[in-house]
């Protein structure tokens, strides 16, 4: 699939089955969507290859960067045990 194809269909499958908190849908709409590929430190990669600094760490998810090993290595190491559980009112080790 070329770019221009895979681009139409993210964005198509994003307007219709995505909702993005903290995002002016109406502004967002009328906008096309940046496409976000891949991340290595502080920067971000768009599906045209052009990069960005991501300036609020992802939304403050991210402070250590995106593509740090160790911190991947025991996202990788979680994941195999339980990939996500709510902390409203349950605990874990």
């Amino acid at each position: 699939m070329n770019i221009k194809a895979l681009k139409r269909r993210i964005e198509k499958l994003d307007r219709e089955h995505l909702w993005h908190p903290f995002t002016q849908m109406k502004e967002w709409a009328e906008e096309p969507p940046l496409i976000i590929t891949r991340g290595r430190g502080v920067f971000l990669k768009d599906i045209y290859g052009r990069w960005y600094i991501d300036g609020v760490s992802s939304i403050w998810v991210n402070v250590h960067g995106h593509g740090k090993k160790e911190i991947d290595d025991a996202i990788k190491e979680q994941v195999d045990k339980i990939s996500h559980s709510t902390l409203l009112g349950l605990a874990h080790p």
